[in-house]
């Protein structure tokens, strides 16, 4: 069995707690440079309170000895609590007689600040201050007052002691916080395969509720395609029932009827029955097809051609009917193929099954915009107004709808027109009267050659 945290294994608490370092990181930057700054304010006090105490003791100094002696004193007091504060540069004193400029006292040879040749004016620290007779100055040169590497080591060491007292609260209060995550999954994995009931969980957290919300609406999703799926397979075998069963009563017919007539009257029947069920079976196929995912196949196709083509076959068989077509010699677009002769097709065919003897039929094909449309207008019978969007289910047929079929033509041309990104209503066709379908297809199958 594998570790739960075994390394190189992505998760949210291992993302939680790998978050903390660079946390960690800019609280040391930030602690180390407040902590350096501080100090240098310190400093300069320092020097200040050094400065104005000691210039004062100079000041009511009787003579030169006694004010090399205070000043001598004060160094040496300096540095030693300098020492024990752990601080890299020392204080530098110098006295000078007044009045001449004469060195009195100094020890900027021995400061730990180096040789003041080395260090320019500009970057030393100074205190100047007249006592009396005497001129005062006291000089921290170039060194910080506390290097970088002590300051570093301090800071790193405070931030290594508060590290597990913050790290081991957060990873508790993680691990907790995703407890409720870990028992809905389980609780998820426990369900059968075939349970699409809603999750009952009680989400008090917050951030569970829209999970959980999602989730249920998923399944809601799933529960109503697993009905549809249902209803159509209930109703594709009813559809079917009716053809199989004339096919069997004219077999029958044929097998012992000896009279010609009535044999000649079972085979007319015998085919259409077998035409209808052979043309329901070829629905449900391009049905099937349409609706299964990731089958798409997209490709630069000229739909002008597509239709003169399929309009071209019509004129052989469907006689008696009327057609035109206006659109331009070349329209190329890239789109799946048999879904777009799906759409043109089953249009058609309702527009001759349904438009009665001497219809006509007209066909528009357009770029309007950055998109395409498709018009099948005829001027048969119509569907009314009511029933426009209730024809677009399986099965269903609108109540003024004549000749053969079985309600599943214009089923497969909207599920075809959402296959190539676009929609299909209708209206009014030819003279105000008929039925008229306008296909809209996006910018997306637009091809400019």
């Amino acid at each position: 069995m594998r570790g739960r945290f075994a390394i190189g294994r992505p998760t949210l608490l291992r993302r939680v707690l790998l978050a903390l370092l660079p946390a960690f990181a800019l609280v040391w930057i930030a602690v180390a440079a407040v902590e350096t700054v501080d100090q240098e304010r310190r400093g300069r006090r320092d020097r200040a309170a050094v400065g104005e105490v000691l210039a004062g003791v100079v000041a009511r100094s009787p003579d030169d000895a006694y004010a090399v002696a205070a000043v001598s004193t004060a160094q040496a007091m300096a540095r030693g609590m300098r020492r024990r504060q752990g601080i890299d540069a020392a204080l530098c004193f110098e006295l000078r007689d007044a009045a001449s400029g004469r060195m009195l006292f100094s020890d900027a040879g021995s400061c730990q600040a180096g040789d003041p040749a080395d260090c320019p004016p500009q970057a030393a620290r100074f205190f100047e201050h007249g006592a009396g007779a005497w001129r005062l100055r006291i000089a921290e040169a170039c060194a910080p007052r506390r290097g970088g590497p002590s300051v570093a080591a301090d800071t790193t060491r405070y931030l290594a002691i508060a590290f597990p007292f913050v790290l081991l609260p957060l990873w508790a209060a993680a691990w907790l916080s995703l407890r409720p995550l870990r028992r809905l999954s389980h609780r998820i994995a426990a369900r059968d395969p075939d349970d699409l009931s809603p999750v009952a969980w009680p989400a008090g957290h917050a951030e569970l509720r829209p999970l959980v919300e999602a989730l249920n609406r998923l399944l809601a999703r799933a529960r109503a395609g697993v009905a549809r799926e249902h209803a159509f397979v209930h109703d594709a075998a009813h559809e079917l029932r009716t053809p199989m069963a004339t096919i069997a009563a004219q077999a029958h017919v044929l097998a012992h009827s000896a009279d010609e007539g009535e044999r000649r009257e079972a085979r007319g029947h015998l085919q259409s029955a077998v035409a209808r069920g052979s043309r329901l079976i070829q629905q449900l196929l391009v049905l099937a097809r349409l609706d299964a995912a990731g089958q798409e196949t997209r490709a630069v196709e000229n739909l002008a051609a597509l239709v003169r083509d399929e309009l071209a076959w019509r004129l052989r068989v469907a006689t008696g009917s009327e057609w035109s077509f206006d659109g331009p010699d070349e329209l190329p677009a890239f789109v799946d193929g048999a879904a777009f002769r799906a759409v043109l097709g089953n249009l058609l065919d309702n527009a001759v099954h349904h438009g009665g003897a001497g219809v006509r039929v007209h066909v528009e094909l357009r770029r309007e915009g950055a998109g395409i449309v498709l018009r099948v207008l005829d001027d048969g019978p119509g569907i009314a107004p009511a029933e426009r969007e209730r024809v677009f289910d399986r099965f269903h047929r609108g109540q003024a709808a004549e000749g053969p079929g079985s309600g599943l033509g214009l089923a497969i041309v909207r599920q075809a027109a959402r296959r190539l990104g676009g929609s299909v209503v209708l209206h009014e066709g030819l003279d105000g009267r008929g039925c008229g379908a306008v296909v809209a297809l996006p910018a997306a199958c637009s091809h400019d050659p």
